[in-house]
């Protein structure tokens, strides 16, 4: 979602399309899923605080757009995106919620909740369900492409 961002504001490159899959997009970590699913789902709160005081330590940049997607005042002019969230993740509602807004600012958008999932378990395989996710992100990005 960052790079999206500084390829449009930039002036390149141009981006085919985004895979947002379970995307951190808020370092305020004011949703409501991070209460929620926060603890006994693999990803915790405290292991997303620890992150977060590595890669942006001074509360001031927690709201910066190129840390925060989730913050940019304006999503318009970003390629298309495909964003994969799970059930049981404490990043489901401010992925949701980044997909949200690119809809809103007329960005198409492929959202997926992969239900009864913790993050990162679509990619564990354990579940033969998974591959369906995956076949909806491989789709589109060929499609994505192929509009090029």
């Amino acid at each position: 979602a960052v790079v999206a961002l500084m390829a449009r504001d930039r002036g390149g490159p141009a981006l085919a399309a985004q895979v947002l899959d379970i995307p951190a997009t808020d370092l305020t970590m004011q949703a409501p899923s991070i209460s929620t699913n926060g603890t006994g789902y693999m990803l915790t709160k405290a292991g997303m605080e620890e992150c977060r005081a590595f890669y942006a330590p001074d509360p001031a940049d927690w709201t910066h757009p190129y840390a925060s997607p989730l913050h940019a005042p304006d999503l318009a002019g970003l390629p298309p995106a495909v964003v994969t969230t799970c059930e049981y993740d404490p990043l489901r509602d401010e992925g949701e919620q980044y997909g949200m807004r690119l809809v809103a600012a007329g960005v198409p958008v492929l959202m997926q909740r992969a239900v009864g999932h913790v993050h990162g378990s679509l990619g564990m395989g354990v579940d033969p369900h998974a591959g369906a996710y995956r076949r909806r992100i491989e789709a589109f990005l060929r499609d994505q492409l192929r509009a090029r």
